[in-house]
């Protein structure tokens, strides 16, 4: 959880740094860069999800859980 929230912390203030920028392309370069920190959280906590459900399925080794 604690990576979850390093990287939402990590977009925030990426937003806010292009809110606070005037030029244009530095505006940009922030909130893409907010934006691939915000992906990454996402991505993380789906990730988090998958690996707290049990392991079950067709063809899965009982070894592997």
């Amino acid at each position: 959880m604690l990576q979850i929230d390093f990287l939402r912390e990590q977009a925030a203030r990426a937003q806010e740094l292009a809110k606070q920028s005037t030029l244009a392309n530095v505006r940009t370069r922030y909130a893409e860069s907010a934006e691939t920190w915000t992906r990454l959280a996402d991505r993380a906590e789906r990730l988090e999800q998958v690996q707290a459900q049990p392991v079950q399925g067709i063809g899965r080794s009982p070894r592997l859980r």
